[in-house]
């Protein structure tokens, strides 16, 4: 059976506040803090790159992993990615505890980076693109359905404690960790956050995830300048 050092090969080390973390696709992990035992939430987990790295240390040392994600088109691909060992995949969106339904908005089309189109998929529950001048110039196609939600209470209820969550929810983390409370904070060990709009908000998740008695450490967007992009917290 390989070791969880060997499974690393997909992670960037970084070393940051005299911690040896890792990062895959912007998410920051350290894994010193996982057992054989852990609970891990992928939330937001789209189509399972994230994912299929975390299956391979699920293998090594039994650590369940929950993915979360509310796109249908998303999740059909994620169904067919993973190999599902100790993975368990949800079809529906992490919010905070107040709705049980929202509306999910699904974006296809053809966007422009560095003067290339590329085909993409994308999702949100916040509308916060449909009259955007992207969504317009480039007529891409929207669709809006119902998803059940999922909130950390629900998953915390009923199965315990988690070692860490990723969270890429397209705007909705702020809801989520607004509705944290002391209690429930107690019970998760490590989170890393993937920042979307508003952007000017962020300083509002800081200052809640530092109430709740997390340590704090933001991520720059390699791209660019100055921007925030992810927020790891741990206990």
């Amino acid at each position: 059976m390989a070791s969880i050092e060997t499974l690393k090969k997909g992670f960037v080390p970084i070393y940051n506040d005299g911690l040896r973390l890792y990062q895959f696709i912007g998410h920051v992990i350290d894994f010193t803090k996982l057992n054989e035992n852990s609970l891990i939430i992928d939330a937001g987990a789209s189509i399972g790159k994230f994912t299929e790295e975390l299956r391979k240390i699920s293998e090594t040392n039994q650590s369940k992993v929950l993915c979360i994600e509310p796109s249908h088109s998303n999740f059909n691909k994620l169904k067919n990615n993973i190999n599902l060992g100790n993975i368990e995949i949800i079809n529906k969106a992490l919010m905070d505890n107040i709705k049980d339904k929202v509306i999910f908005t699904e974006f296809k089309g053809e966007l422009k980076d560095d003067d290339n189109f590329y085909y993409h998929e994308w999702g949100n529950i916040k509308n916060l693109y449909k009259n955007s001048e992207t969504i317009i110039m480039n007529k891409i196609e929207y669709i809006d359905y119902e998803v059940y939600t999922i909130n950390l209470y629900n998953i915390i209820d009923k199965y315990g404690f988690i070692d860490y969550l990723k969270m890429d929810i397209e705007g909705s983390e702020y809801d989520v960790i607004d509705n944290i409370n002391n209690e429930l904070a107690n019970k998760i060990d490590q989170i890393s956050i993937e920042i979307h709009e508003p952007l000017y908000k962020y300083p509002i998740l800081i200052d809640k995830l530092k109430e709740l008695k997390f340590k704090v450490i933001l991520f720059d967007d390699p791209a660019i300048v100055n921007k925030v992009s992810e927020i790891y917290a741990y206990k």
